[in-house]
């Protein structure tokens, strides 16, 4: 699927057979872990987290109707982009 933000576009996919996340969003990285995927009626939920200054950025990603990306702060924040 194809994200935006106020700042750049990206590409996310996941492979539900692999369980490999990918994005080219260059701010993340490329050293993803996939930590739980849930596939129901709404979609393919997939809850991920990245190495980010000593510690760990997490990730949530939707790919059904609705498609969007959340990535959660340490100081409580969430950023959410939508996606196509």
């Amino acid at each position: 699927m194809i994200c935006t933000n106020a700042k750049i576009s990206y590409v996310v996919s996941f492979d539900t057979e692999t369980k490999i996340f990918k994005t080219t969003n260059t701010a993340i990285g490329s050293a993803i872990t996939v930590r739980r995927v849930q596939d129901d009626s709404d979609g393919v939920l997939v809850w991920t987290a990245t190495a980010v200054f000593g510690g760990e950025r997490e990730m949530l990603a939707l790919f059904g109707q609705d498609k969007w990306m959340k990535y959660f702060y340490g100081n409580g924040s969430v950023q959410t982009d939508n996606c196509k």
